[in-house]
């Protein structure tokens, strides 16, 4: 490997670079100087390292907004670099584990200050050699570009259906034709204390529904989610604790994807597999509020229909005919 970078890196596994937290302070400094020209050295001393690593795209945040950054690009250019900011880096390594043709990954310690996550936007955004920072906003304002009716291609190169979405495809036939839950999604990212999920009694009238009409579903998460939920005594597959390359294949063959707003209804968006996105307990805890992400990961996708109940669920099902009506 070679370029600047090398001296922030404090372990490195295999095409993974993890870099320590000094390029944060200098990020921090940048704000925090008086002086013109040193404002200047400052962010020339933070952007010059990522020149000698050549062409790279950003991925900021969870794992659904790298997937629709991976769908900008990786049909065309998987030999590529990424640049990954981002809360969880075990997690990131597990999905970027996924793309076997991304040839180096560097991740950025998360900053803990909001305004240093802006600064890092528009640090990255104005170097010559990043191709690209998927549906991240460059505006400090997510409301004013995440607009009502935005046009995610147009603006941000979204493809809606990429051609790598079926290199899970047909891959395990335990998957085949399989309703897939994912009851505990992200997180807002303007709200911190809003965890999006299906609550426990709804999971289990969901499960006891499908049950009911001979469905076995899977049940996909990681396994610190298991305590969340007292369904021991339903029937179900449960695939919490597998890597992403395994549940993106029980997605892409399943028949239908039932979550929370997560990762998970991205993919299966990306791979047309029709979805029903469960939302009541985001909006009590929001209190009613918008949510900004719907503009992105909701409303431009026609195979996602969103409800706030089992009832509505139920309907969907039957619309879907996944079950039968009640005569």
């Amino acid at each position: 490997m070679t370029g600047t970078l090398d001296e922030f890196i404090r372990k490195t596994d295999g095409r993974y670079y993890f870099l320590n937290d000094e390029l944060l302070k200098v990020a921090l400094s940048i704000l925090q100087v008086d002086s013109e020209p040193r404002r200047v050295e400052l962010i020339r001393r933070f952007m010059s390292p990522f020149a000698g690593i050549g062409d790279f795209r950003v991925h900021f945040d969870g794992a659904g907004d790298a997937l629709l950054l991976l769908s900008t690009f990786y049909d065309k250019s998987p030999h590529s670099s990424i640049v990954s900011v981002t809360k969880s880096p075990d997690s990131a390594k597990s999905l970027f584990e996924a793309f076997p043709g991304l040839e180096r990954i560097y991740i950025l310690p998360y900053p803990q200050n909001y305004i240093i996550h802006v600064l890092l936007r528009r640090l990255f955004k104005g170097m010559a050699n990043c191709r690209g920072m998927g549906v991240t906003p460059v505006d400090p304002d997510y409301f004013r570009e995440w607009e009502n009716g935005l046009d995610i291609s147009a603006k941000y190169g979204v493809i809606r259906h990429p051609r790598w979405v079926d290199m899970f495809m047909g891959q395990d036939s335990e998957s085949a034709n399989q309703v897939v839950i994912q009851p505990v999604g992200g997180i807002s990212p303007l709200d911190s204390s809003s965890r999006k999920m299906i609550r426990n009694d709804e999971l289990k009238e969901i499960i006891g529904l499908l049950n009911g009409h001979g469905i076995r579903p899977a049940i996909i998460g990681v396994p610190e989610e298991r305590p969340l939920y007292s369904i021991e005594s339903l029937e179900y597959a449960d695939h919490r604790g597998m890597v992403f390359a395994k549940q993106m294949i029980l997605i892409r063959n399943a028949r239908l994807f039932i979550g929370a707003d997560s990762w998970g209804k991205t993919f299966a968006a990306l791979c047309e597999i029709p979805s029903i996105v469960f939302h009541s307990l985001r909006g009590e805890q929001r209190n009613g509020l918008p949510e900004v992400g719907d503009n992105v990961f909701l409303k431009p996708w026609p195979s996602i229909s969103v409800v706030n109940e089992v009832d509505e669920l139920r309907r969907q099902l039957i619309i879907r005919r996944i079950l039968q009506p009640v005569l």
